[in-house]
């Protein structure tokens, strides 16, 4: 989380206005879409929640109603992602048209921190113990 904050605050502070905004017909290469699914397939975070939580879920999914429950939670788990995503990626569209470059980058920044606080206040808790 602290490198990840730092990383935002620093590329926030190093991007220029005249390169934020993504022009209208430019289209998504097949890569994009094969790079966002190995990413996150090999994520180490992503590997841990499924061989933890994830496979708790699956167990009650099964005692639940079999397969059948299996089948019922994967699609309302990947329909909630795409529309989590979907509503947080369109209101941050939204918020960076309404407030405009300059403030959008301060809000960036100020995200950058809140993330540097909870790493540095998750790790002295960790620390502490």
């Amino acid at each position: 989380m602290i490198g990840f904050g730092m990383l935002q605050i620093y590329y926030t502070a190093k991007s220029k206005p005249e390169f934020d905004e993504v022009p209208k017909n430019r289209s998504v290469p097949a890569s994009s879409f094969i790079l966002g699914l190995a990413l996150t397939g090999l994520n180490p975070y992503f590997i841990l929640w499924w061989l933890t939580i994830g496979s708790v879920l699956i167990v009650q999914a099964l005692a639940f109603a079999a397969i059948v429950g299996v089948l019922i939670m994967y699609i309302s788990h990947v329909w909630m992602d795409y529309a989590y995503l979907t509503a947080i990626a369109h209101l941050g569209k939204r918020g960076k048209r309404i407030i405009g470059s300059r403030y959008y980058k301060l809000v960036l920044i100020a995200f950058g921190l809140i993330l540097i606080y909870y790493g540095s206040t998750f790790l002295l808790s960790v620390v502490r113990l």
